[in-house]
């Protein structure tokens, strides 16, 4: 959704973006050196800021996922100590980063930025309220406030489990079904971000990879989809400015 409106979001690799940034660019730029531990974000909103867009390429990405509670922990450590280090950095000057990335995408990075953080801290507080609400024999919380717990969890599982059914991958279903009891467990890895931004802010608690088993290829009609969305998004990525 992001691509298609143009707003600007986090890239998914750096490999594939900053040589188009680099080269397009008319006077050689010393190289920088990268400390942020979440270079995606990092990278994404820089190009964003000198005026570049990037694309979407659909999935499946065949990106490995941690198997073990201990390496997602350390996965999703970095990536909230990562997008509190971006969001710090850009917040420095909101003035100037609105005005060259545009209002649109501004507001965009907040969206994605900033919301995402504050989700990850308050699921777990929140997850936490519910359930003792829910087992206390005193009316803690209204009766509209656990329809709206329930309507929002609602609305996030049936986004998830659409889009199992769109990408034909419905043994992801399990996943979907089970997103409340796996949001909480953010909140411990925001937590040891926040510490570690503190006093590790350039640690990198890299994910061991080749441990997950092998998934088979998508099949015929998965790969046609991903086709003709990977050729809409290049459609309308990758537009650098006039130089």
């Amino acid at each position: 959704m992001f691509g298609r409106v143009q707003l600007v979001r986090k890239t998914q690799a750096r490999q594939g973006h900053a040589p188009r940034a680099r080269k397009n660019r008319k006077t050689p730029q010393k190289p920088r050196k990268l400390l942020n531990v979440t270079e995606d974000a990092d990278l994404g909103y820089r190009l964003a800021r000198d005026g570049y867009s990037s694309g979407v390429i659909g999935p499946p990405t065949w990106e490995e996922a941690p198997i073990t509670l201990g390496a997602w922990l350390n996965q999703r450590t970095r990536w909230i100590k990562g997008h509190m280090q971006t969001w710090l950095v850009l917040m420095r000057d909101p003035i100037r980063t609105a005005r060259e990335m545009g209002l649109g995408a501004f507001a965009s990075m907040q969206l994605m930025l900033a919301t995402g953080v504050i989700a990850a801290f308050a699921h777990g507080p929140l997850a936490f309220i519910l359930l003792i609400a829910a087992l206390s024999p005193y009316d803690l919380l209204g009766r509209e406030d656990f329809i709206l717990a329930l309507c929002g969890y609602s609305v996030a599982i049936f986004a998830a489990l659409t889009a199992c059914a769109l990408s034909n991958t419905l043994s992801h279903a399990r996943a979907a079904l089970t997103m409340p009891f796996y949001w909480p467990l953010s909140t411990i890895a925001a937590c040891r971000a926040l510490v570690e931004l503190v006093f590790r802010p350039h640690h990198w608690s890299k994910t061991a990879h080749g441990v997950s088993p092998r998934r088979s290829m998508p099949n015929r009609r998965t790969m046609a989809l991903n086709q003709r969305s990977d050729a809409s998004s290049f459609r309308i990525a990758s537009t650098s400015p006039s130089l």
